[in-house]
């Protein structure tokens, strides 16, 4: 009995530490095919992203694309972390901020406020990808 007991544990353990089951729940819970499609196009940027995602990002485009914000808090200040959260609503001056910080490009969950705005009601953006989870915009024209 102790033997089926540890057998069925060791393949409990075991599948979902498959790569085809780690593949899966990354294409679930995290914006995996919109990775995918800014390795294969390689749009300018430097990248404006969610902060859900930065950790993801950070492992997946690091090299090329450094991330705007991630989970580490502690080494973004408070001016900084509000400065995001404007522009991720879509606030006062939030064009600005991205023009400030040279943005090209946007990487955010498609049901966000900035995703819906800039959908709706902006010209200097353009979508370059969209799925259920993720939104790329692109800056119809880049800055230097």
């Amino acid at each position: 009995m102790l033997f089926l007991v540890i057998i069925a544990a060791l393949i409990k353990i075991y599948i979902p530490l498959t790569p085809s089951a780690n593949l899966r729940a990354e294409q679930a819970a995290l914006p995996y095919d919109a990775v995918e499609f800014i390795q294969d196009n390689r749009p300018a940027g430097p990248i404006f992203n969610s902060y859900n995602w930065g950790g993801y990002l950070i492992f997946r485009l690091s090299s090329q694309y450094p991330v705007y914000i991630d989970g580490r808090t502690d080494l973004y200040d408070d001016a900084f972390i509000r400065r995001y959260l404007n522009v991720m609503v879509a606030g006062d001056n939030w064009q600005q901020t991205l023009d400030d910080d040279g943005i090209n490009l946007i990487l955010i969950e498609s049901d966000s406020i900035l995703a819906k705005f800039l959908r709706l009601k902006n010209d200097d953006w353009h979508e370059l990808y969209h799925d259920e989870m993720a939104t790329i915009f692109s800056r119809k024209i880049s800055l230097p």
